[in-house]
């Protein structure tokens, strides 16, 4: 089974690996596992804002081929969820630009699984991507060590698009991140690697939504689904099972109600898992 560098082009990685070396950041958090706190969010940008068109999902399940999700010139891709075995550094899924579309996929064992949702970005509010399009940012475990910033919070969301394990403990994670002024990426193990992909152009995002697993295992409602999109920005958890999940979900809500993103989580694990998630419109 390959690993997640060799999941990507080898133009893809070579550009990940050296935006993520050089990315490394002098006044980063002095460890991975404690970043810098966020205060709560009041971004907006004096934009009307206008409801966000969220594509239907692709979910990618092992055995399948990779899975085409849309044109990534007029779309932005993101994981909405991961599902399955990453115990070990041979198990990986993947969101990534191929430089015409969106390509969810993965290896690993039977039941590994991931989700992915789009929106356009020709609509309102206008959507641009990073000038490093359509490169992800690399954070490598062996090689970066120090997180790797993804550049200026200030209109703009980043989101985690790939992995490889291991996760194989409750305090196995990968993260993605504000610190006020930028975005960052890292994770918890040495052996791990993670993507993330970034958008411009964003007229507003919610504060963190968290389902800590060591509290309560209820699911998180985050918000209507009619107007915002939502992603995953961090997990953790020891997935070792089919069991395993970190799952962004549509609800209905009883009587005809509004529908809401809700962000959930599954496990047989000690610990649980834990997981992230932001939204914009």
């Amino acid at each position: 089974m390959k690993p997640l560098h060799s999941l990507m082009p080898v133009a893809l990685l070579a550009a990940v690996a050296v935006a993520g070396c050089s990315a490394a950041p002098n006044d980063a958090p002095a460890s991975a596992d404690a970043p810098t706190a966020e205060p709560p969010n009041t971004e907006t940008t004096g934009t009307t804002v206008q409801p966000l068109k969220v594509n239907d999902q692709g979910t990618w399940t092992q055995g399948q081929p990779a899975l085409t999700l849309a044109p990534s010139s007029t779309n932005f891709c993101f994981l909405g969820g991961v599902k399955g075995y990453l115990v070990d550094s041979s198990e990986a899924v993947s969101l990534s630009d191929d430089g015409a579309n969106w390509v969810l996929s993965g290896t690993g064992r039977s039941g590994l699984s991931a989700t992915a949702y789009c929106v356009p970005m020709n609509g309102v509010p206008k959507l641009t991507r990073d000038s490093n399009a359509p490169y992800a940012y690399l954070w490598w475990g062996a090689i970066t060590k120090s997180p790797t910033k993804l550049g200026p919070v200030k209109n703009r969301i980043c989101f985690v698009a790939g992995v490889q394990g291991p996760f194989d403990n409750e305090l196995s994670f990968v993260n993605v991140w504000s610190d006020g002024t930028n975005w960052n990426l890292a994770g918890s193990d040495p052996s791990m690697m993670a993507t993330a992909y970034c958008v411009n152009g964003i007229t507003e995002r919610s504060d963190v939504f968290n389902l800590d697993a060591f509290q309560s295992t209820a699911p998180v409602v985050l918000e209507l689904a009619s107007e915002y999109a939502c992603g995953l920005t961090s997990f953790q958890g020891n997935f070792r099972g089919t069991s395993e999940s970190a799952q962004i979900t549509k609800i209905v809500l009883p009587g005809g109600g509004p529908s809401l993103w809700e962000l959930q989580t599954t496990s047989h694990q000690t610990g649980g898992v834990s997981a992230s998630a932001e939204c914009f419109r």
